[in-house]
């Protein structure tokens, strides 16, 4: 069960406009995403929006935002992340912090629960559409 609507804005192509999600339940491997673990995701330069980006956790039991001791569920390209001398920004996904991980650009996870994730892309511009922005998918980091 999930969220489910259908309007045109969700199934017709509109650059600058509309919100696209993007969901992960599995990480690049092939494996469901274990909140035991720890993540990664980078979101190369220059995400395709007009407004802004958001990365959300979701709990697979509740389907709700995920509660964690650090109160925090989402990071987005509002608040003061860290981006790389390349100009991306590496996102984890953890219970706790790993050494040099900027606090801003991590997101505690629960050692007991699963997770999914959803990047929202509001009002994607035509390199979302077109493909010539690329991201990889959310791997376990070793």
């Amino acid at each position: 069960y999930e969220a489910i609507a259908v309007t045109a804005a969700g199934t017709t192509k509109m650059v600058d406009a509309a919100i696209r999600h993007l969901a992960a339940y599995k990480d690049a491997a092939g494996r469901w995403l274990d909140g035991a673990k720890t993540y990664k995701l980078v979101l190369p330069p220059d995400v395709p929006v007009l407004h802004f980006w958001s990365v959300v956790l979701y709990d697979n039991d509740t389907r709700c935002m995920i509660g964690n001791p650090q109160g925090k569920t989402e990071v987005n390209s509002r608040q003061d992340l860290v981006a790389g001398e390349d100009g991306a920004v590496r996102l984890v996904f953890a219970p706790e912090r790993p050494e040099g991980v900027p606090e801003a650009n991590w997101i505690q996870t629960s050692a007991e629960k699963g997770f999914f994730a959803y990047l929202r892309l509001h009002s994607p511009t035509e390199a979302f559409f077109d493909g010539s922005w690329k991201m990889g998918g959310v791997e376990e980091a070793t």
